[in-house]
């Protein structure tokens, strides 16, 4: 058992599984020793391939390689863990209902950073409806644990950056004393804020002078996740305010309404702003923070008594060589080449936030983190922009669960926002809020 250094999360079992050790698995070691005590003999590495070994040895933690399925997946999961103990989920194609059920009934503490259908799922639900499988199952769930699901940087971060955001403006407005306040109704806050749409918008600038082979698809984080969400429909929460859209489908899915257009996200555009460029065009890519964000600021209309609800969207510009490898993905398919761009990206940065629009304001206000490369190898030498913040949010959403003990399924919107920017500023590069205009 571990002894509890000053400044790091306690952790009372005896192990810590990390499913998956791709580019945010390689990420997430080092910071793992950096905010957890827990000893590298306690920590085990369970992952598809052995491919990177290099950047696992150091560190003296047990790796297998094994291939979960459904089939195997409860009984390798009781094999490997017991009550205590802590899963870190960085799959992807791993079913991630089953690993928050084993968990929480087994009183196993769990975290991952996205929601994942198994891999061979027949028909692939969209991103609302798994979010809306979550939210259905957490009332049937045992609290013997903690599982915090979909904690990265978008999903996760990006939920706290949004709350700042809030709570900035209110200051702005003279409605909190300051921006360390916390309101008690975040819907009656937005809806007296005026607030119509939060747009989780990113732009991706890294670049690397080696570009991409021909018949290669690469990408800053993983090739197949950005390739899944730009061929998906493009979904996001529909505000109340919002009308029928022509060939859309609105439904009301886990605790928000929704809109979904046919066709593949990546031919969907939408303007957003950042504070580097203004405003930008960017792809409409489902996500699930969209959803849950919204479901947490909805409430009661406070004038009409009716429904109320913000639009809230992922608007995504990723890097240049990645918006040219979903183009070719078009032509070549799944059967090619594909790497997450890691030591070889020469600079750029990631700009990540939450952009807060105001009915009948041309004033925007976007809180967050703009990542350069050069500053996220200062943490971890081997890291890029994008591995880092997600990893940030990762751990700081760890450390939130092994110092909460017990309290089931949770999502990122029901954490104290200035614990976990607290735990993940060191990582964020330059973290501020920006007021802009909106054209």
């Amino acid at each position: 058992m571990a002894g509890g250094f000053v400044g790091k999360a306690v952790f009372r079992g005896d192990r810590i599984l990390v499913l998956g050790f791709g580019s945010i698995g390689v990420t997430v070691l080092p910071l793992l020793f950096e905010h957890v005590d827990v000893r590298p003999d306690q920590v085990m590495i369970l992952s598809d391939d052995d491919r990177n070994a290099p950047l696992r040895d150091g560190w003296g933690v047990a790796h297998e390689v094994f291939h979960l399925e459904r089939g195997n997946l409860e009984a390798r999961l009781r094999q490997l863990l017991a009550a205590g103990d802590c899963l870190v989920n960085l799959t992807e194609g791993v079913g991630s209902l089953d690993l928050v059920r084993i968990c929480l009934e087994n009183g196993i503490d769990y975290i991952d950073t996205s929601s994942e259908e198994w891999r061979d799922a027949p028909v692939p639900a969209p991103v609302s409806r798994l979010r809306a499988a979550h939210v259905e199952m957490r009332e049937g769930l045992p609290k013997r644990a903690t599982a915090l699901i979909t904690h990265g940087a978008n999903p996760g971060l990006v939920s706290h950056f949004a709350k700042q955001a809030l709570v900035d403006v209110a200051v702005a407005e003279g409605l909190l004393a300051d921006d360390r306040s916390v309101p008690g109704d975040w819907s009656a806050l937005a809806q007296t804020l005026k607030l119509q749409a939060v747009h989780f918008s990113e732009r991706d600038s890294q670049y690397s002078g080696q570009g991409r082979q021909p018949g290669e698809l690469v990408n800053t984080w993983s090739v197949e996740g950005l390739i899944e969400e730009a061929c998906d429909p493009p979904s996001f929460a529909w505000g109340s305010h919002e009308k029928m859209v022509a060939g859309a489908e609105v439904s009301f899915e886990g605790g928000c309404r929704t809109v979904t257009m046919p066709g593949r996200a990546q031919d969907y555009h939408v303007k957003s702003w950042l504070p580097s460029c203004g405003d930008f065009a960017a792809f409409v890519l489902p996500h699930e923070e969209t959803f849950s964000t919204a479901d947490f600021l909805s409430g009661t209309d406070q004038i009409t008594g009716e429904y109320w609800q913000p639009t809230v969207l992922f608007a995504y510009q990723p890097c240049d060589l990645a918006i040219a490898s979903l183009h070719c993905h078009r032509y070549l398919g799944d059967e090619v080449p594909m790497r997450v761009l890691m030591t070889e990206i020469d600079g750029g940065v990631d700009e990540l936030g939450a952009l807060i629009i105001r009915e009948g304001s041309d004033n925007v206000y976007w809180f967050g983190s703009t990542l350069d490369v050069a500053d996220a190898r200062k943490a971890v030498p081997h890291a890029n922009a994008t591995t880092l913040q997600v990893a940030a949010g990762l751990i700081a959403g760890l450390v939130w669960v092994l110092g909460n003990p017990n309290q089931g399924m949770v999502e990122p919107e029901e954490l104290d926002h200035r614990e976990i920017l607290e735990t993940a500023r060191p990582y964020l590069g330059d973290l501020r809020g920006v007021w802009g205009t909106w054209r």
